[in-house]
């Protein structure tokens, strides 16, 4: 669906964006949801351990009261796909589990958080040890067997990781495996957990959405003091954790130019990364420490964009933006983003 000529047509024109949201049991369709219009929103962010977030209201009649187990709006484990678009090209847009809904006076308003949130309430409840010789996939699956099907098609290659102990926290495990590789987990349309490759950043390739002002363009508003770490590392320092008494590997990687160039005028502020997860192989440390340092300096760099709603654009897609008020005219990345009827609000990263 993406660039086809009709969608653009429709979001200059101030077209009517669609939203449909189903509820689903296990694999069982409980039925379309009646959304009150321009009351929906749905986000999705880069970085946080649980991403995604669906909010909308529906009439408060007697039938949208959840009363039984298997109402499309009870908490039991229901979940909510939710699909966007304009006339009937919709693209799924996410899957949230629900949480309990709350009346508010004439309509009954819902949440739903993302699927990661099934595995962050999936505490161990005894700790639990990867086995000798496993590689990391394996032990990943494991983690996710009986909450999210995984999909390693993409990932990075494979390798055996040392034996570890976790005592409680699922998600914790499982983003210190995709930390240590390094990989990034997403949750894709047919609601399987994804491994796919860290972001290039320094070959980011073109832009695949133009967020630009003037004649023809979706550009609103850019917002140049966008949330951001007032103090963010630009340097990481990632070690080993061996067992016994052998000596941890430690690798340093420090930011080589640009205003926050290690010893330039922002100075030194390095982070630290230790995990029994790393691997020993040198190049791979530094491959980890670059990747986290990019990372944090990034955010330095961004800044919020409101243009007319495309619900195309996806966190991660790397952008063209330009705003003739503040001068800014480059290649972005997209890492927080969200959808309402009226409007795409996203948080950019300059490359």
């Amino acid at each position: 669906m993406r660039d086809t000529e009709w969608t653009d047509a429709q979001i200059r024109a101030g077209g009517i964006l669609t939203i449909e949201i189903t509820s689903w049991l296990g694999e069982n369709l409980l039925g379309v949801i009646p959304v009150v219009a321009g009351s929906w929103k749905v986000t999705d962010t880069y970085g946080v351990t649980v991403p995604g977030t669906v909010e909308f209201s529906v009439p408060a009649l007697d039938q949208w009261r959840p009363v039984a187990p298997d109402h499309p709006l009870a908490a039991v484990g229901q979940r909510f796909r939710v699909r966007v678009g304009y006339g009937d090209q919709l693209v799924t847009w996410g899957w949230y589990r629900a949480a309990r809904p709350v009346r508010e006076g004439a309509v009954i308003r819902c949440t739903g958080i993302g699927l990661l949130r099934d595995v962050e309430r999936a505490r161990f409840t005894r700790p639990l040890q990867s086995k000798t010789g496993q590689t990391w996939r394996a032990v990943l699956a494991d983690l996710l067997r009986g909450i999210l099907p995984v999909d390693f098609d993409a990932a990075p290659a494979d390798a055996v990781q040392p034996v570890t102990t976790w005592e409680e926290d699922r998600l914790a495990a499982v983003w210190e495996i995709i930390e240590s590789r390094p990989a990034r987990l997403v949750i894709d349309d047919s609601a399987t957990a994804v491994v796919l490759p860290p972001w290039n950043d320094t070959a980011p390739g073109p832009a695949v959405a133009q967020l630009v002002d003037g004649a023809g363009g979706t550009l609103v508003e850019l917002d140049p003091d966008g949330d951001t770490d007032e103090d963010p590392p630009n340097g990481y320092v990632v070690s080993t954790v061996p067992d016994g008494d052998v000596e941890p590997i430690t690798e340093v990687w420090t930011m080589p130019d640009g205003p926050m160039k290690w010893g330039g005028p922002y100075g030194y502020n390095p982070a630290f990364f230790a995990s029994p997860l790393n691997p020993s192989d040198r190049v791979k440390l530094r491959a980890i420490a670059e990747r986290m340092t990019r990372r944090a300096v990034q955010q330095t760099l961004r800044f919020g964009v409101v243009s007319l709603p495309d619900p195309r654009l996806e966190v991660g897609d790397v952008v063209h933006v330009r705003s003739a008020r503040y001068g800014v005219d480059g290649l972005a990345r997209i890492t927080n983003l969200a959808l309402t009827r009226t409007a795409t609000t996203t948080n950019v990263a300059l490359l």
